[in-house]
């Protein structure tokens, strides 16, 4: 994998963090006339049964044929391949399924199965990824940046020791197909799309039949199986990473995946077909382990009054009042919220439908200086998407009665546009899981570099318009929109 000097992570250069990508696997081939397996590509962990790759990672390149199921050997929870970890499970295959329609002539169609021959147990390092069955593709499909791994070539034309990671933004078909009609023109169909920069950073050989994923309703989603680059020259073999690379669309192939994964189920009774709608199961698939603490973590208990524009924003249901967001008093009429807290499952929140509460220091017991006031209008930025725009307003129906307890804060001025907030300081504030902290909490966080949040789930898209805090050692890196 091919990383350009600036997408660099902490240690070792391109480094993916150990438990990054749980679902990540290493397929391994059998040497020939030896016992010796090698690494050969990469796949995506679907569930305790099955990888999913790229097809030609499961052909005889020599005759054409597929291998047969003694020949692969699959690797989970690998991070480097060469040294010994204990977090590793080594799997034997019962089955291999190759899409029908797969030649060797042609890249159509690169998709394949894996079928372990005993269950994968599930760890932090172990983990399934969700698939992308919708039946409609989404309407932002090509505007999104996804994150890939692999142990492919790196600058130096040789596997890397270590697990990479990039990230890359889905192309469109006629950007894909104007940038090098020779190579796309009779690759590229409904059935694949292209992603990349065309700059230097991209895979490269040994990263195919990894997964393209992306951080979609708090789930990583594969979007994508790495399948083809184009190469230096005729005479070389080696990726062409200052051109788009070529990935299967997993969505593409939800009937055949779906008609797979259920006639498994019916001939060996080990993989459950209620599970076919979401693969993996509900609740199942998508997360990792890392990155998934508090967004106050280890803040201490605020005083009341302390932070008095700090607002926690409910939601009625069905009669009861449920907590979901922060927000900031900035008038004696207007909140500023993040729109994704305006915004659940393509649709807005229902302004009459919310209630701020201002002047609370804990959310369970009421004090004398609290006030509940009912939201007006509910407004979020006419251009949000996940991770981007992601700001909002919310107008109360009546004016704040500002007090001791119940003050606005400042926004930046014009004048501080350019003012550069690296190496700054700042107090986060909030409730986070009310269950955990009904006492509203803070913590002081240096703002970090836009490259450091690429250990987190935020994408570099997503970097443009934001501020990121936290330590990067750790991994505890929390993205703020700018509001200026």
């Amino acid at each position: 994998m091919l990383n350009s000097p600036e997408f660099l992570l902490p240690g070792r250069e391109a480094e993916a963090l150990k438990g990054e990508f749980p679902w990540h696997a290493a397929l391994l081939h059998r040497e020939f006339r030896s016992v010796k397996f090698t690494y050969s590509c990469g796949g995506s962990l679907i569930n305790e049964w099955f990888v999913l790759t790229a097809a030609h990672c499961l052909i005889n390149q020599n005759n054409g044929k597929p291998m047969a199921t003694g020949d692969i050997l699959v690797s989970l929870g690998a991070h480097e391949l060469d040294k010994e970890d204990n977090c590793v499970q080594t799997m034997r295959l019962q089955q291999i399924h190759i899409h029908e329609e797969y030649s060797l002539d042609s890249h159509k169609h690169d998709i394949g199965l894996v079928m372990f021959s005993e269950r994968a147990i599930f760890t932090p390092r172990v983990l399934p990824v969700c698939l992308d069955i919708c039946e409609t593709e989404e309407p932002n499909f090509y505007q999104q940046y996804g994150k890939v791994a692999g142990w492919g070539f790196t600058e130096k034309n040789a596997l890397s020791d270590w697990l990479r990671m990039t990230e890359l933004p889905i192309v469109d078909y006629s950007r894909c197909l104007t940038s090098n009609p020779t190579i796309f023109a009779n690759t590229i169909y409904e059935g694949m799309f292209c992603a990349g920069f065309a700059n230097g950073m991209s895979i490269c050989n040994g990263d195919s039949g990894g997964g393209l994923v992306t951080f979609t309703r708090n789930r990583w989603i594969l979007r994508g199986v790495a399948s083809f680059t184009a190469l230096r020259s005729e005479a070389s073999n080696v990726c062409d990473a200052k051109q788009y690379a070529g990935f299967i669309k997993v969505q593409y192939y939800r009937r055949w995946l779906k008609s797979r994964l259920r006639l498994k189920s019916e001939t060996t009774m080990k993989y459950s077909p209620e599970n076919i709608e979401t693969i993996c199961g509900p609740n199942n698939c998508g997360e990792r382990k890392i990155n998934k603490r508090s967004l106050i973590v280890n803040g201490r208990r605020s005083f009341a009054g302390e932070w008095p524009w700090q607002v926690a924003i409910f939601y009625v249901k069905f009669g009861d009042k449920i907590y979901f967001c922060g927000g900031s008093l900035i008038s004696d009429l207007i909140v500023l919220t993040a729109a994704h807290c305006l915004y659940v499952v393509y649709e807005k929140r229902k302004a009459e439908k919310l209630i701020v509460v201002l002047g609370e220091n804990n959310l369970i017991e009421s004090s004398v200086h609290m006030q509940e006031v009912v939201v007006r209008t509910a407004t979020y930025h006419r251009k949000y998407r996940q991770g981007i725009n992601d700001i909002g307003l919310l107008e109360l129906a009546t004016p704040v009665q500002f007090n001791d307890y119940i003050q606005p804060v400042c926004l930046p001025r014009k004048s501080d546009l350019n003012l550069s907030l690296y190496g700054a300081s700042g107090t986060v504030l909030g409730w986070d899981n009310p269950d955990n902290s009904i006492v509203l909490r803070s913590a002081t966080v240096p703002v970090v570099e836009d490259h450091n949040c690429v250990h987190s789930k935020i994408t570099l898209n997503e970097a443009v318009g934001n501020i990121c805090t936290g330590p990067p050692a750790n991994g505890n890196i929390v993205q703020y929109k700018k509001v200026i």
